[in-house]
């Protein structure tokens, strides 16, 4: 939580054709003082106005003509923004700096807080005081409401009405809103709201429909209980439906092992099948292949036949008698050796000799791939016949189990639907064992509403801090030096304390407004000391009422020393802290050396007269 607050620096009344009046503050102690009637409490009227008080401001006959009040402020993290306000009431103006005055053209604040947004006084300077969005308890039946800015400013600004008051300083006449200012003084001195109280408020309705339904609940199963069977028929009914659900699991595991197989038997089907059919492809191949060799070793033999004759009537040429050339016809008496012919006869022989021996080599290649391709052919055919004989055993162990799982599903099913009659048997008896176990949820959860409605009563304070608080109350007292202060306890019926064996509220009114100054100083300084939330300022009308004006002998202090205790003591006090007195009586000396101090003369030919 943030440990920011606030400062009022400068309240400035404007008119048109009036001359403005300021009133400045600074940090830490500011005394407002001088004779009554001066204006001093109107001062005080116009910090709360600006802070979010409703109405119109007080009429005096001295503030005629003028409209309008600015107030400059600052927050302990250094911003600084103006605030302006017409005198009859209404919306804000509002600025960042500090600024002399506002016109119609800046931002618009609204009065009325509204916690889900920004366009409103109370959530910008909670917003600016480091506060999130808190909750604050308003009623018995723990429904909650926004914290605002006038929470803060009950605790911070007191006027003179309440400072004498006989109720707590925390609380107001209107006994409506006491428990939200409560709730408002509780969260500034733990620095924890009700926010919880929205979940502990729905836990409670909800257990108010939560009794309703358990009863609800009840009815029915007696009424669904009555139209079951006996105990023992059920528990029959219910082994035979364990048996029937264990025989289905077996034949189950049997069906998947023989799907398995099924699987297992087509596949080794279709891979024989492609198998065979390869296969005969590979053998039309070859028979084609030995086919059409057989014709070449036909013109093979048929080439060789023709090349024999060939080479032998070459022979026979080259060893006949002279005669015409057999060739070019020429007689022998015409042949000239010499000038041979072209054609000559052992050429011939030697290249059909030649050509045969190239025609065998051939023929013989071709004869070894005849023989490769019938031994391959001849191997086919084997793997063939074998591959078809295995997939008619796989064809026919296929087709057995198909036989079998139709048999063992048509079992399964057959079990299957007696296995549902049982269940349906069995349906009611249990949803009512259901609605048992969650009658029994119920009652655990009605037996908790003790603890839910222990938690929504605690309405009290903490005592651990109101003790403390109460402490520091009793260590402030004593510091001012007043009179038989005794013990300062914490009285939770009141939200007050007990100073010795009296009540704060019982004692005289100048008593009771030293004390509710105490209260609300003490409760300032342990706010801002440990980060809880508040403003950082206490503005007091007349704490030192005992002094001048009061009721009877054990309500006056004239003659003690509470009064100089009491601004030596404002020295320590947070320095982030700021503190507005307004007194009548005349201030000990030295407090001007430490304080800023404004004197209200009332005199025209000394000081300044008033505030206006």
């Amino acid at each position: 939580m943030s440990a920011t607050t606030l400062r009022i620096n400068r309240i400035s009344y404007l008119g048109p054709n009036t001359t403005p009046v300021h009133v400045t503050f600074n940090a830490g102690l500011n005394v407002l003082c001088g004779a009554s009637e001066s204006g001093k409490s109107f001062v005080v009227e116009t910090i709360d106005f600006m802070l979010g008080g409703g109405g119109e401001l007080r009429e005096l006959p001295e503030r005629a003509g003028y409209d309008r009040v600015v107030m400059q402020i600052s927050f302990s993290n250094g911003k600084a923004f103006t605030v302006q306000r017409a005198i009859q009431g209404g919306a804000y103006l509002w600025r960042e700096g500090k600024q002399e005055e506002l016109e119609k053209t800046d931002e618009t604040l609204k009065p009325s807080h509204d916690a889900a947004k920004d366009d409103n006084l109370s959530a910008r300077i909670l917003g600016l005081l480091g506060l999130a969005k808190p909750r604050l308890r308003r009623d018995k039946d723990m429904n909650t409401v926004s914290f605002t800015l006038r929470n803060l400013a009950l605790l911070s600004i007191v006027q003179e009405d309440r400072i004498i008051a006989t109720l707590s300083p925390v609380l107001t006449a209107n006994k409506v809103s006491n428990t939200v200012e409560k709730s408002a003084f509780k969260y500034v001195l733990t620095g924890v709201d009700d926010s919880a109280l929205v979940a502990i408020r729905e836990a409670k309705e909800g257990q108010a429909k939560l009794v309703v339904n358990r009863n609800a609940l009840e009815s029915l199963i007696e009424t669904r209980q009555s139209k079951l069977p006996s105990a023992d028929d059920i528990s029959l009914t219910r082994e035979r439906l364990k048996s029937l659900e264990q025989r289905i699991a077996s034949i189950g595991e049997d069906v998947a092992g023989d799907e398995q197989q099924h699987t297992d038997a087509s596949s080794r089907f279709r891979l024989l099948d492609r198998f065979v059919q390869t296969t005969r492809r590979r053998k039309n191949e070859i028979d084609g292949l030995l086919q059409r060799f057989a014709l070449l070793d036909q013109h093979y033999e048929s080439d060789l036949s023709r090349l024999e004759a060939i080479s032998q009537s070459g022979a026979i040429f080259g060893a006949l008698h002279p005669g015409p050339c057999p060739f070019c016809g020429a007689p022998p008496e015409a042949q000239s050796h010499e000038d041979a012919c072209d054609v000559d006869p052992s050429q011939i022989v030697s290249a059909a000799r030649a050509e045969i021996d190239r025609i065998t080599m051939l023929r013989h290649g071709l004869v070894e791939t005849k023989g490769r391709l019938i031994t391959e052919n001849d191997q086919l055919d084997r793997r063939a016949n074998s591959a078809a004989d295995e997939q008619r055993v796989v064809s026919r162990r296929s087709q057995e189990l198909a036989v079998l799982l139709r048999e063992r599903r048509r079992g399964i099913g057959d079990l299957d639907r007696e296995a549902q009659v049982l269940r349906s048997q069995l349906k009611d008896a249990d949803v009512i064992t259901e609605l048992k176990s969650d009658l029994g949820r119920m009652d655990e959860a009605i037996a908790a509403d003790q603890e839910v409605k222990l938690a929504s009563s605690a309405q009290a304070l903490p005592p651990a801090d109101t003790t403390e608080f109460a402490q520091q109350m009793e260590d402030a007292l004593k510091s001012w030096d007043f009179p038989e202060v005794g013990r300062v306890a914490w009285e939770e019926p009141r939200t007050d304390v007990l100073i010795g064996n009296r009540r704060r509220g019982d004692q005289g009114k100048g008593l009771r407004a030293i004390t509710c100054s105490a209260f609300l100083l003490a409760l300032m300084k342990r706010s801002v000391e440990k980060a809880r939330p508040h403003l950082g300022v206490v503005v007091l009308d007349s704490p030192l009422l005992a002094y001048w004006k009061p009721e009877g002998q054990a309500d006056d202090l004239r003659g003690t020393k509470v009064d100089d205790c009491f601004y030596r003591w404002t020295q320590s006090l947070p320095t982030t802290s700021q503190v507005i007195i307004i007194e009548n009586r005349p201030l000990p000396e030295w407090v001007e050396g430490v304080a800023h101090v404004i004197h209200f003369t009332k005199n025209r030919t000394e000081g300044r007269f008033g505030l206006f």
